[in-house]
């Protein structure tokens, strides 16, 4: 428990176990209600527990569990919570799957149901994630960076994206007003090609994709839905509305339609190269 002024802080006692030996841990603990209160923000979860479940503890290989039975803001409240993340190692390439999932969430006048979300970070080269937690931690002042920590983060950034690696979202679904979204994101910065040089490219590296569907009402009224058509937000499905997009060499699809945008690239190419070449 604690307080100062009108900040409140207060966690129930922990239980659980914990066991481990020179390369696993598995750790259980459970905690009946934490309430936090401080500048007008109120955070009140109950029923909570958190596990982890690792193979190796030195790389923090394995699955972590977090959840909360019910939780409420000043703005929100939801009911069964469950968070998943997954941490493993192949062929020097880390991945990353983060899984998160709501029987119900409520915001403002937003009532969703059956919530499921999915976040995946994969092929990170093991070398260059080391590298740049490496520098990291040797980081003084984030705010005021020595030139020799400028030049230590850059390199093990350049060598993280020279490499190549993912991020996207493959599931976004939910239940909501008599109708339902799903979605998917991915992003991929491809691997360094040496006959195109070692400048940074957008139109030549980074590759994505996305799509956004709404099926029977999902939520928008007859105006809304006549709105997303007519600014070309969105395109009729059989089912309702789907919004799409794709990004590759220098060329964006929105909704079917292409565009050119290789002569708008070269400013965000030079903000890159500045970051990685101090």
């Amino acid at each position: 428990l604690f307080k100062e002024g009108n900040n409140f802080f207060q966690l129930t006692p922990l239980t659980g176990t914990a066991k481990w030996d020179n390369h696993k841990i598995e750790l259980k603990l459970n905690a009946e209600h934490l309430n936090i209160r401080a500048n007008n923000h109120v955070t009140d979860w109950r029923g909570i527990s958190i596990g982890a479940d690792l193979n190796d503890r030195m790389q923090g290989l394995g699955t972590y569990t977090f959840n909360i039975n019910q939780g409420k803001t000043e703005s929100s409240t939801f009911e069964d919570m469950k968070l998943t993340k997954t941490i493993s190692l192949a062929n020097e390439r880390f991945n990353i799957v983060v899984a998160q999932t709501f029987k119900n969430f409520v915001y403002d006048k937003i009532k969703l149901s059956d919530v499921s979300q999915e976040f995946v970070l994969s092929d990170l080269d093991k070398n260059s994630v080391i590298a740049l937690q490496s520098s990291l931690r040797n980081m003084k002042d984030v705010n005021q960076l020595t030139l020799d920590e400028r030049s230590q983060f850059a390199k093990a950034l350049r060598g993280m994206l020279d490499k190549g690696f993912a991020i996207g979202m493959p599931k976004i679904s939910a239940k909501i007003d008599g109708g339902s979204i799903q979605g998917k994101v991915n992003l991929e910065i491809m691997k360094l090609d040496s006959a195109s040089g070692s400048a940074f490219s957008t139109e030549q590296r980074l590759r994505a994709a996305g799509e956004l569907s709404v099926i029977g009402k999902g939520g928008l009224d007859n105006t809304q839905r006549a709105t997303a058509l007519m600014l070309g937000l969105a395109m009729a499905s059989p089912d309702g509305l789907k919004a799409s997009f794709e990004f590759a060499k220098g060329v964006i699809k929105l909704n079917g339609k292409s565009h050119q945008v290789s002569q708008y690239l070269g400013t965000v190419d030079s903000m890159i190269n500045a970051a990685l070449n101090p």
